[in-house]
């Protein structure tokens, strides 16, 4: 059975009657930058995605600032070697708050301040969004005295 510990959150969960009266959870969708096609710009274009939620050894970031690295612009006008597949969603680097967590982590919690260096879906992929997914070793423990936007532009500092 999996569990997953979330943030209260008023207004998170949406449960529709249907019309035999059965409860069902209506899917959460969330905003994010999807690239379809490689080229400048332009080719980023904001979407409603279902949001993603943290299976075994992963949790749900809530992002709070994305940041923007000369990386990204490579991938997405396509001239980096490791091109995802299409469609994607940009971005390595992010901070945020803990929204979810797999029911048996215990490295984090909901609510934790944190800054991400990728996501599950890869390490330079799925932070141009307003919630990301990742494992624990992509997620660190961010200082109260760090802002969001503080942390994502200097996160090249952090990483040598």
């Amino acid at each position: 059975m999996k569990t997953v510990m979330m943030r209260p959150a008023i207004g998170r969960h949406r449960i529709a009657s249907l019309l035999n009266g059965a409860k069902r959870v209506k899917l959460m969708r969330m905003k994010a930058i999807r690239v379809h096609q490689f080229g400048d710009p332009s080719v980023m274009k904001l979407e409603e995605i279902p949001e993603p939620m943290p299976s075994s050894g992963q949790l749900l970031v809530k992002i709070k600032a994305a940041g923007v690295n000369p990386v990204d612009t490579y991938i997405r006008a396509g001239n980096y070697g490791a091109l995802p597949a299409l469609p994607y969603t940009p971005g390595a680097d992010a901070a945020g708050v803990v929204e979810a967590i797999s029911g048996e982590m215990r490295e984090f919690a909901p609510g934790d301040r944190v800054y991400i260096g990728g996501t599950v879906a890869g390490r330079a992929f799925g932070t141009y969004a307003e919630m990301a997914l990742c494992t624990v070793d992509q997620v660190h423990r961010l200082p109260k005295e760090i802002s969001f936007a503080h942390d994502v532009l200097s996160d090249a500092d952090k990483r040598g």
